[in-house]
C-alpha cells in the first residue's frame, strides 16, 4: 500500500483499516462509497408485504448464513414461525440445507438460488426485513439495495455497515456472530 500513488476505499472503517496495517497519512487513503441506482432498488408499489426474512450474498462462511439460520431456529421456538429466504450460491449451500434440515427448518428456509436483478428486486419488495448477518464486509451493495427498496434491516456492527445505518433507523444493527442478538432485533 506504500508504494502505491492512489488507495481508495469503499467506506471509512476499510479507509482506517488500510491507514492502520500501511501506517499511512489521513491524505493517502480517499474514501469513495459504493453506491446504488435508487430508481431501480425502489420500493416500487405500494402492497402488503410479508413478515418474511430476506438475504441476499454469496452462499460462504463469511456471510454468515449459519448464524441466521440460527436465529431463524430460535424465532421458532418463540412461536414466531417467520420464513427465510436466502438468495445467491456458494460453497456452503449444501452445509447450510443440511443445519436448516436438522433443525426442523426445512419447509422454512427457502434457497432461491442465484437471480437476475429484476428477480431480487421482486423479492425484496415482497419480504418484511432485509438480514444481513456478515462477519466481514466493506459498503454492503446487497444492504444498500435493500433500503432503498424501503426494507427495514438488521445487520452487525462491521466495517462499513454502521456508516449505512445508525441503530434503529432504517434498521438495528446487532454484534458480529451472535445469533440470539440476531434473533431479538
Amino acid at each position: 500500500l506504500r508504494e502505491a500513488d492512489g488507495i481508495t476505499a469503499v467506506s471509512g472503517a476499510v479507509r482506517d483499516a488500510a491507514k492502520k496495517s500501511a501506517n499511512l497519512s489521513e491524505a493517502a487513503v480517499r474514501v469513495i462509497a459504493n453506491g446504488v441506482d435508487t430508481r431501480f432498488w425502489s420500493p416500487g408499489e405500494s402492497r402488503a408485504r410479508s413478515p418474511n426474512l430476506v438475504s441476499v450474498g454469496r452462499l460462504e462462511a463469511v456471510k454468515g448464513y449459519d448464524l441466521l439460520i440460527d436465529a431463524v431456529y430460535r424465532l421458532h421456538r418463540r412461536g414466531m414461525p417467520v420464513g427465510l429466504t436466502l438468495i445467491g450460491s456458494g460453497s456452503q449451500e449444501p452445509l447450510l440445507r443440511g443445519q436448516a434440515e436438522r433443525l426442523g427448518l426445512g419447509g422454512h428456509v427457502r434457497f432461491a438460488g442465484s437471480l437476475d436483478p429484476d428477480a431480487v428486486r421482486e423479492q425484496l419488495r415482497e419480504s418484511g426485513v432485509f438480514v444481513l448477518s456478515s462477519r466481514s464486509e466493506g459498503m454492503p451493495l446487497a444492504l444498500m439495495e435493500a433500503m432503498a427498496a424501503g426494507l427495514p434491516v438488521v445487520s452487525t456492527y462491521h466495517s462499513g455497515i454502521p456508516e449505512l445505518v445508525a441503530d434503529g433507523e432504517p434498521g438495528l444493527l446487532v454484534p458480529e456472530r451472535d445469533s440470539q442478538a440476531l434473533a431479538a432485533a
